[in-house]
């Protein structure tokens, strides 16, 4: 993310036509009813990786008030693969929204000599061997919205101003074809975009509630712990020793609660980097054991060759495990809690069909009704009376939503529970899987 012009160049678009006759064609690029904006991106993105010998080149834009941007599209041209829905945030990789906000263009040539590029390299540039990356903004009204990237593999990349000038370009063209695809489905696009929104902001204002409310009750608890120690030291009588070391125990599990609240509100504890899922639920094993129980049975299967997602591990295996300790309430009398991770294609959106990374957890319990399939998300629901805080659901809602994911839920009284969860894809899998469906625990 500098303006250097040292390291290796470039070379010429290696099209054997030059930057401005690339630029006219793709100037003639229209969406129209005949035409959906998925399929001219797929041209114009192919078409601009060629030009700039790049690898991957996406499309994402600002949202929650430029806090977050969304990719809403990614193309591998070599793999013939597309992505979308992964999510930034700004408070996850600071340094680089700031440079979004104040460049023209943004490049770096050396993901491991560029200072700038550090917030980036661990959890994102160096799992995808991206050493090299040229940003361009996409202006609508004269405001930047968003950006559109081209990823780089290979040795360090020097961009030369002509590189620069043609993904600009690119970058104008690529606004100009989401206004024509807005004029022709703008309530559904918007629609989709503004309630994504709506949750990531509804989300964020219960954490600062549920955190300031935390906090002040942790302060509370400390005072009450003082006092019990003060007459734990007192008592001589086994019977009040009895009691009070029983108050203790009470007051631990309110102190757990409230550094669960806490947690809802943390927006800077997060490290979210490109992941496998299959990879999370091994690692997470022994606490889905543990957490099922005695009398339940952990079954997981994964198709070995899942793409990767864009995540905080330590998130996802923690919402995996709340709804593995969901299942298991659920069947009190013992059975088998199975954990599949598969990939899927669905018609999420109006305008196009798309693949995702799914997580789903099954079980064969009591099941739900409708109306409690309706609220289990929501942040202190419980049917689980005292024994329950109301909150596991509602941070495995809060995790998927700010991955850029959804939900999906399948529930009768007396007939099981099956929760899906769908994370947007952000690159293939790891080399050398072999695409086999297999166990991975028993």
């Amino acid at each position: 993310m500098r303006d250097s012009t040292e390291l290796v160049p470039a070379g010429d678009s290696g099209t054997g036509q030059s930057y401005q006759e690339i630029s006219l064609r793709l100037a003639q690029a229209r969406v129209t009813s005949d035409r959906q904006l998925r399929d001219v991106l797929r041209e114009v993105t192919e078409v601009a990786a060629t030009a700039l010998r790049v690898n991957r080149v996406s499309v994402w834009f600002f949202f929650d008030e430029r806090r977050s941007i969304r990719c809403d599209y990614l193309h591998e041209p070599h793999r013939g693969v597309e992505y979308e829905g992964a999510i930034l945030h700004a408070c996850d990789f600071p340094v680089y929204f700031g440079v979004l906000e104040s460049s023209r263009v943004i490049r770096f040539e050396d993901r491991d000599g560029d200072p700038m590029s550090e917030e980036l390299r661990h959890s994102y540039l160096a799992p995808l061997a991206i050493t090299a990356m040229l940003d361009a903004p996409i202006y609508q009204g004269g405001d930047v919205v968003g950006i559109v990237c081209h990823e780089y593999v290979g040795n360090p990349r020097q961009w030369s101003d002509a590189d620069c000038d043609f993904a600009a370009s690119v970058g104008d063209i690529v606004a100009r074809l989401y206004a024509e695809a807005a004029r022709l489905q703008a309530e559904s696009q918007l629609r989709a975009d503004l309630e994504q929104q709506a949750e990531v902001q509804q989300y964020a204002e219960v954490g600062r509630l549920a955190a300031g409310v935390g906090h002040d009750f942790n302060n509370v608890l400390t005072a009450v712990f003082a006092y019990v120690d003060l007459v734990k030291a007192e008592i001589k009588d086994e019977k009040l020793a009895s009691l009070a070391a029983d108050l203790a125990v009470v007051l631990n599990r309110g102190r757990d609660l409230t550094q669960t609240l806490m947690s809802l509100g943390r927006t800077n504890g997060r490290r979210p980097r490109v992941a496998s899922a299959a990879d999370v639920v091994v690692s997470a094993l022994p606490l889905l054991r543990g957490a099922a129980g005695p009398r339940v049975q952990v079954d997981v299967r994964s198709v070995t060759s899942v793409s990767r997602i864009l995540i905080d591990p330590l998130q996802l295996e923690r919402a995996i495990v709340n709804l593995v300790v969901n299942a298991r309430d659920a069947m009190p009398g013992g059975g088998t809690i199975a954990v599949d991770i598969r990939e899927e294609t669905i018609g999420h959106r109006s305008d196009r069909q798309s693949s995702f990374v799914v997580i789903e957890v099954i079980d064969s319990g009591e099941g739900m009704d409708q109306t409690t399939r309706e609220r289990m998300f929501d942040t202190f629901f419980t049917t689980k009376g005292s024994k329950g805080t109301g909150l596991g659901l509602a941070i495995v809602n809060q995790v998927v939503t700010l991955a850029g994911g959804f939900i999906q839920v399948d529930s009768a009284a007396g007939q099981g529970t099956r929760v899906r969860l769908y994370l947007p894809r952000i690159a293939a899998p790891e080399p050398g899987t072999s695409g086999m469906v297999e166990s991975l625990a028993g």
